[in-house]
């Protein structure tokens, strides 16, 4: 039963490139309302529960649970866990935007007891250990409140303020300040915004990645922050954004149809220009497209001898992005190992783990290579 409930955990609401543990709540979201995908099958799981989707049959389920008598034959066996169901119900009414709904959510937010709620959990956790329940209670309560914080956020009423503030201060976690900050700023206010600057000060922490572009939703500011950003250049953007945020923009106003817009377009990080030496490094080390990731090795294959300058200008710039930069220590070696053995030597010690990671596992193959090399001799 724990090991089921964890796995469906991960899968309530898991929207974005990775899904979410149960204890990392950091990608769980909730869908723009235009966003219908798994709706359907949102629909048919309420209504397999004698649950129908309109505002106020939702409300009624969340207020006092499961109607049994509307199934005379019982619940469906699937899903085995019914937190599903107390799932797709906020979804639902969040995509509704559903003003009716702010009171229930706000206390699902604030995590206090909600009757139709709570009689889930207990359906769900019964038949666990004892020890183990009041654990699991809180690992479902958290994920709903999350849940519930992004659907008044959709809904966007001004009532829900109180809720999503309260929240934020009571609970640690990225994910209750940066979804917490974007449902503020989608009722109009900017309260999140410092909460936001200071999960983004700290440069060391993947953190900071979603703290940035929690910035860039609310502000429409983009620092070109991402995952692969060296911690030299961190550090820039940080005080950047410090400057910014005390000079002006603590008083940033922030608009919700600007909020919803940007959900919903790609934030553009990637600089690198199509076909340069950069852009194929980068490329080269693109786990996510095979084709792309093999196009790139052929053409740095055949164009990096006689380059070794430049790739050892990218491999030691402090401020290049880390994959770059470990793409060009690759290549770097294999172009001329003789000379590049002091360079990785070097790199060993980078202040970036990968790239000091990296050097260091290159070390025996560089060695390797060099013996090669004399035995043709």
């Amino acid at each position: 039963m724990i090991r089921t409930l964890l796995v469906v955990l991960t899968l309530l609401l898991a929207i974005g490139p990775s899904a979410a543990s149960a204890q990392d709540l950091n990608t769980i979201t909730i869908p723009p309302p235009d966003q219908h995908q798994g709706r359907r099958e949102r629909h048919e799981l309420l209504m397999s529960h004698g649950i129908d989707p309109t505002p106020e049959t939702l409300l009624r389920f969340l207020d006092q649970g499961f109607a049994i008598t509307s199934l005379p034959q019982g619940l469906p066996s699937e899903p085995i866990l019914k937190s599903q169901v107390i799932n797709a119900a906020i979804v639902e009414l969040g995509l509704m935007k559903n003003e009716a709904a702010v009171p229930v959510l706000s206390k699902i937010a604030l995590q206090e007891r909600v009757a139709g709620v709570d009689s889930v959990i207990r359906r769900d956790i019964e038949s666990e250990p004892v020890e183990m329940m009041e654990q699991t209670r809180q690992k479902l309560t958290r994920f709903f409140s999350l849940n519930a914080i992004v659907a008044l956020g959709w809904i966007g009423d001004e009532r829900g303020r109180g809720a999503v503030l309260d929240t934020m201060r009571r609970e640690s976690g990225t994910a209750f300040v940066t979804k917490g900050a974007i449902a503020l700023g989608q009722m109009g206010s900017n309260a999140g915004l410092p909460s936001v600057m200071l999960l983004a000060s700290d440069s060391k922490s993947l953190d900071s990645v979603a703290a940035f572009q929690t910035i860039w939703v609310l502000t429409g500011r983009n620092y070109g922050y991402h995952q692969w950003v060296s911690l030299a250049k961190r550090r820039k953007i940080v005080e950047d954004a410090r400057v910014w945020f005390e000079a002006e923009g603590s008083q940033e106003p922030v608009y919700r149809h600007e909020i919803n817009r940007r959900l919903q377009t790609p934030l553009k990080w990637d600089t690198t220009e199509d076909g340069s030496l950069r852009n194929l490094l980068r490329a080269s080390r693109d786990v996510n497209d095979y084709d792309r990731r093999y196009f790139a090795r052929e053409r740095l294959n055949s164009m990096v001898q006689g380059r070794f300058t430049e790739l050892r200008l990218i491999a030691e710039d402090e401020m290049e992005d880390v994959d770059i930069r470990m793409a060009a220590i690759q290549y770097l070696s294999a172009v001329d190992p003789r000379k590049a053995r002091g360079i990785v030597d070097d790199l060993e010690d980078d202040e970036n783990p990968p790239v000091a990671t990296l050097s260091k596992s290159l070390e025996d193959d560089i060695k390797e290579a060099i013996r090669a090399e004399k035995d043709k001799k």
